[in-house]
């Protein structure tokens, strides 16, 4: 009788435990089925909303006014949390894995007893890389295997210590010419500013000397800027000086040397041109340029930046391009995209939020596939999104920069195929392989004469006699198949 009361108390023990381990294990399978389940909703949830995003996103974006104006207001605090959190990383990424390949690679390339060049275009990435982040510290390859280590130059004596860059400047120009020139005429509201574009002195020298007495006779401060510093190429040198110069007068007239005023117009001001309105009661403009249309190119040989907050902002978001590699025309591409930026800012501020700018042209200031640029469609975006920005050619409504209609005054044309058969206050020569007697022939003048500014203006006046034609028409359009001239 115990015996059988034992047996049926193991048989009801392991029929508990037997039910006990299949329940759980059923509890558990159907649970973890469940998680699975819920995890493959969510995750078709996401991947729908993911395809949904990525194919209606810029769309819908559109419609969220508010988060477009966060991303633009905040533009650089957002490019600056991108670059640290999504480019940084992958740059280390990069030269960690190349670092890691090169010295991989150059180990059995010396086991096999090989000589000679190796992986240069994979070395010259990452020593781009290298410099960029440690400063060149970790040098592999071809450069680590060099017998001398660099030797870092001495640095230089610095140039012009303890003497005004501005005096220094003026007193410069005076010493080629014989004459010393007023300590006066840097206190002047205006100054012009030379850019010097790698041609030979003794050819820039007579059209220098025509910019200064053309600024003495206008009562303006003279400034010719010989030092390239640290502008990465000559272009870019004019718009390093304007920072540096441009606190110390009201504006600047920023200009080419290889441009000729017309005698006959020599007592009209270009920075007054540039730099006021029609209309005497409308605050002055920030940034003065000459207007272009369809379909001319586009050219910032003359310019005028006013010492205010918003001449400020258009210099700096000019320089933080500077940086930028192979722009197109070096200064001249992002010229042309902060003239756009501001004028999209203009039309934010006064909540014209339809017509804003998106840096669309952006894009072609850099080159295409095949490593040209592409100024034909740039000058064309340009031109649309102008228009749509601040209104058509001639009728420009921006109240920060002047579009100078150029049939009135044309302070800036580019001498091209139609040569000097327009009319113009300015004749500039843009591009390479200039004729520069040609160039002083247009302006009448021996070379010696332009060395005296006396000679100079008892020549303008003598001309002054005859008509000046500052205006005349301009280009409706180009011989085909050039869409732009």
């Amino acid at each position: 009788m115990d015996e059988t009361n034992s047996d049926g108390v193991q048989l009801a023990l392991w029929t508990l435990a037997e039910w006990t381990v299949t329940t759980s294990t059923g509890c558990t399978y159907y649970f973890m089925k469940f998680v699975f389940l819920v995890a493959q909703i969510i995750g078709m949830f996401s991947l729908v909303a993911g395809v949904v995003f990525l194919l209606s996103g810029p769309l819908i974006w559109k419609h969220y006014e508010w988060m477009r104006m966060v991303t633009i207001r905040h533009a650089s605090a957002l490019m600056a949390c991108r670059f640290r959190l999504l480019i940084k990383p992958s740059l280390w990424l990069a030269w960690w894995m190349l670092r890691r390949e090169i010295c991989y690679l150059h180990d059995r390339f010396r086991e096999s007893n090989q000589q000679g060049d190796f992986m240069t275009d994979m070395e010259g990435v990452y020593e781009s890389l290298d410099e960029y982040l440690t400063g060149g510290q970790y040098p592999v390859g071809a450069l680590a295997a060099l017998e001398e280590p660099y030797v870092e130059a001495q640095p230089e004596p610095q140039l012009f210590e303890n003497v005004d860059l501005a005096e220094a400047a003026l007193q410069h120009v005076a010493n080629l010419n014989g004459h010393h020139i007023d300590r006066a005429a840097r206190e002047s509201e205006l100054d012009e500013d030379i850019d010097m574009d790698g041609e030979t002195p003794e050819d820039r020298r007579p059209f220098i000397n025509l910019w200064r007495c053309y600024a003495l006779s206008h009562g303006l401060g003279f400034i010719l800027e010989t030092d390239q510093g640290a502008a990465p190429s000559p272009n870019w040198m004019r718009w390093f000086a304007a920072e540096r110069f441009l606190s110390f007068y009201d504006a600047l007239l920023i200009v080419d040397p290889d441009q000729v005023i017309v005698a006959p117009c020599w007592h009209l001001s270009i920075s007054e041109l540039l730099g006021t309105w029609p209309t005497p009661d409308r605050p002055a403009p920030d940034v003065g340029v000459r207007d272009f249309g369809r379909p001319q190119t586009l050219n910032n040989g003359v310019a005028l930046l006013r010492n205010s907050p918003r001449g400020w902002h258009f210099l700096k978001l000019l320089l933080e391009k500077a940086s930028w590699l192979h722009t197109m025309e070096h200064d001249q591409g992002p010229f042309d995209e902060t003239v756009l930026e501001m004028l999209s800012m203009e039309a934010m501020a006064a909540n014209d939020i339809n017509e804003s700018y998106d840096s669309e042209c952006a894009q072609f200031l850099f080159p295409n596939s095949k490593g040209h640029h592409d100024l034909a469609r740039y000058a064309m975006c340009w031109w649309r999104t102008t228009e749509s920005l601040s209104g058509p050619f001639g009728e420009r409504r921006s109240q920060v920069i002047r579009f100078l209609d150029p049939r009135q005054y044309d302070v800036n044309h580019v001498v091209g195929a139609r040569g000097l058969s327009d009319p113009a206050l300015l004749y500039h020569f843009a591009g390479r392989s200039k004729d520069w007697d040609a160039m002083l022939q247009t302006f009448g003048l021996e070379r010696e004469g332009t060395s005296d500014c006396r000679e100079v203006l008892k020549y303008v006046r003598q001309r002054s006699a005859e008509p000046c034609v500052p205006g005349g028409p301009v280009v409706e359009r180009c011989e085909p198949p050039e869409v732009v001239c």
